[in-house]
């Protein structure tokens, strides 16, 4: 069910507005299923190590929000730009690497339509957090009139974004079945034997 966790947490970063309130979350759920599917791809593994200092600035940055949103402490400004630089590194990391490793599991499959999703995923990437990026150091400070509508792009691009990586995982969850999930609901590819590893030899 590695896929399905996965599926559930970018669902949730779909939240490009409140990310705060919702990342600690999200990457959570991506952990869990990719503590299933590290061993599978290197790709998975790489992203799940970059998974950990994300989910430790999200926590950081969670308890800050909510902290300034029930009035209990008002937060530096500089500590709140530097988390969420932090946290868009991470981010970068953490989605480049899982889709390299989703990359890996479709070539290996031969299933060329989701090693294709894979890739626009991975290479979306670094513009969404490019895109971020430049908001979080006031490169459009001084433009008023243009910030609104960068901005109105900016959540526009970031939904966009997010529905596409949660549909790649979401076709992960329905061609490719590894082994140990058996559970899953959705029928096993005839790809699975080949995504399997560590059988006989």
């Amino acid at each position: 069910m590695g896929f399905g966790y996965v599926f559930l947490g970018c669902l949730l970063t779909c939240n490009v507005t409140y990310h705060t309130y919702t990342d600690i979350f999200a990457v959570a759920l991506m952990l869990l299923g990719l503590s299933t599917l590290a061993p599978y791809a290197r790709g998975f593994s790489l992203s799940f190590k970059a998974g950990l200092p994300f989910l430790a600035v999200s926590g950081l940055s969670f308890f800050i929000s909510l902290f300034k949103l029930i009035g209990l402490w008002e937060p530096n400004t500089v500590l709140v730009s530097v988390l969420a630089v932090l946290s868009l590194v991470c981010r970068f990391f953490f989605f480049w690497f899982f889709f390299m490793g989703v990359d890996e599991v479709a070539k290996e499959t031969d299933i060329p339509k989701l090693r294709a999703h894979a890739l626009r995923s991975r290479f979306l990437t670094p513009v969404f957090c490019a895109a971020a990026l430049f908001l979080e150091i006031g490169l459009f400070t001084e433009h008023t009139v243009f910030l609104k509508y960068y901005l109105l792009g900016y959540l526009l691009f970031g939904v966009i974004y997010s529905l596409l990586n949660s549909k790649t995982v979401y076709e992960c969850y329905m061609m490719i079945c590894f082994e140990g999930d058996e559970n899953m609901d959705a029928k096993p590819s005839r790809h699975a034997k080949k995504a399997k590893k560590g059988e006989k030899k």
